[in-house]
């Protein structure tokens, strides 16, 4: 799959940039979500002490703290892997059964392959709107960078802690929390932003055919729809190794060699 060139920090956040992270990611297989068994602040202090991290930490009047970019692995949700005795074990030492059905040892440790998203507050207390609200309005913004995420499914591509360790997180983020809730809430606003983005693209005439919509560059396009407006010219190859799409005010353009999609912002005129 083509890697997406896409903006790595969250519109509107703070950033509480941490050195406990990895570079890069074995791709996006969950986003996870968590219950600090705290307040927003310490929180944030804690992890930033202690040598752990999270993508990001929410608070319940709605506050969003990044601490990690997405584009790289943060230290969340690590279990490690026994090859002898074929088990996960958790950080604490304590061996672990998960239920997350995409969890894969070649992977090493799920902290390569999910994006965590810490809440403040307590296990069993319902998040207030304004921090079920963030929590919907970041995996909106994740979905639409991360395609393999969509449509989050509760146990499989939203999980919370507990799928991932039952020993030591039985209860995060625990009954407070509803996943399904936050998958429902974010995947209507990802199945009209899906229909709103498509059509910005074949606003001029020109159509995103079906087969083409998790490409690269359309995949990119979804997160520069406004700045970019409508596709004037398709996706072309100019070579075998390199292929653009021109729009109102800009292009995309696709190299094989580095698998990735970048964007270019310049007026193409009318």
């Amino acid at each position: 799959m083509a890697v997406v060139e896409t903006p790595a920090r969250y519109p509107g956040a703070t950033w509480a940039e941490s050195p406990h992270h990895w570079p890069g990611h074995k791709g996006r297989k969950a986003v996870v979500i968590h219950i600090n068994e705290g307040h927003f602040e310490s929180s944030i202090a804690y992890m930033l002490r202690t040598g752990t991290s999270a993508h990001f930490e929410v608070g319940a009047d709605g506050r969003i703290a990044q601490l990690v970019g997405v584009q790289d692995s943060a230290w969340c949700n690590g279990l490690s892997y026994h090859a002898l005795t074929r088990r996960w074990v958790c950080p604490h030492g304590h061996v672990v059964s998960p239920s997350w059905d995409q969890l894969d040892p070649a992977d090493e440790n799920p902290n390569w392959t999910t994006l965590s998203i810490e809440n403040e507050g307590f296990s069993g207390r319902l998040l207030p709107p304004a921090q079920f609200q963030a929590n919907v309005d970041l995996l909106v913004w994740l979905g639409a960078r991360f395609p393999s995420l969509v449509p989050y499914t509760v146990g499989r591509t939203l999980i919370g802690h507990s799928h991932l360790d039952s020993v030591d997180k039985a209860r995060c983020p625990g009954s407070g929390v509803s996943l399904v809730a936050l998958a429902e809430a974010a995947n209507t606003i990802l199945g009209a932003d899906l229909l709103m983005w498509q059509a910005a693209w074949a606003a001029r005439g020109v159509p995103l055919p079906a087969e083409q919509v998790g490409w690269a560059i359309p995949q990119l396009y979804k997160a520069w729809a406004r700045n970019l407006g409508a596709c004037v010219v398709p996706e072309t190859y100019l070579s075998p190794d390199f292929s653009i799409a021109l729009f109102e005010r800009g292009f995309i353009y696709y190299s094989k060699p580095l698998n990735r999609a970048m964007v270019e912002l310049v007026a193409l005129g009318a």
